[in-house]
């Protein structure tokens, strides 16, 4: 696969065979992140600080979501440093999801935010 891949042979849109590996790994990534986010959670019934907890592993998060997929040679690892670098899109949806600038100046407001609310609720 890894060869197929380099070569640019790997065809997701015309071959099964192709697609099917890629939901694999996509269905792997999704697990890693999931067992990440349930063991930060369990950290914060534990009584970690919700926000801080977040802010600390939310990156983790991500690189386990895509992980598989840089293994595979799929992605580079470069490619996931930092926050995203184009506006997005919800298909069939009438929110428009923050631009890139707004993106990255409300993550730290966001992590903040919870910390402070849980603080206050303590």
């Amino acid at each position: 696969m890894i060869e197929k891949v380099s070569s640019g042979k790997w065809d997701t849109k015309e071959n099964e065979e192709d697609r099917k590996q890629r939901d694999a790994m996509a269905a792997r990534g999704y697990y890693q992140a999931f067992q990440s986010v349930k063991e930060s959670i369990n950290s914060i019934l534990r009584g970690a600080n919700a926000g801080m907890q977040v802010d600390k592993d939310h990156s983790k998060w991500y690189r386990q979501l895509f992980d598989p997929s840089v293994t595979a040679g799929l992605l580079k690892a470069a490619d996931l440093a930092g926050y995203r670098n184009n506006q997005v899109y919800i298909s069939n949806s009438k929110h428009v999801p923050l631009n890139v600038d707004a993106m990255r100046d409300a993550m730290p407001v966001l992590f903040s935010s919870v910390a402070a609310v849980q603080k206050d609720n303590l």
